[in-house]
């Protein structure tokens, strides 16, 4: 689970600092990449989010936000698909699935190959 922010959890820096991307795990021991993009406005203006959930990550950003608090809002919204995503691997163990043909965190649906 997310404790602090800290380099360790610092997945991609782009060369002028615009571009950050943070590895998230989740309480499976699964890792999760949020990307996040910064504008000259920063922090009045808060960064553009990039995920792989299956719906969009509703960032809640004030004055006081920081990248601890995005992370833990992050962390949060995995959360909700704990459940979700042990059965998807469950799927993938003991089925074919034919697409998407390897699917992220992102995915909902499934087309599968029926014996």
């Amino acid at each position: 689970m997310f404790q602090a922010l800290g380099w360790n959890h610092v997945h991609e820096i782009s060369d002028d600092f615009s571009k950050l991307s943070l590895e998230v795990e989740d309480s499976s021991k699964r890792q999760h990449i949020m990307l996040l993009e910064f504008t000259p406005k920063y922090p009045a203006v808060p960064p553009r989010i990039s995920c792989t959930l299956p719906h969009a990550f509703n960032l809640l950003w004030t004055q006081t936000s920081d990248l601890k608090n995005v992370c833990k809002q992050f962390t949060s919204a995995l959360q909700q698909y704990q459940r979700f995503w042990d059965d998807v691997e469950e799927l993938k163990c003991h089925a074919w699935i034919l697409e998407p043909e390897y699917p992220n965190y992102a995915a909902t649906t499934f087309r599968l190959a029926l014996g």
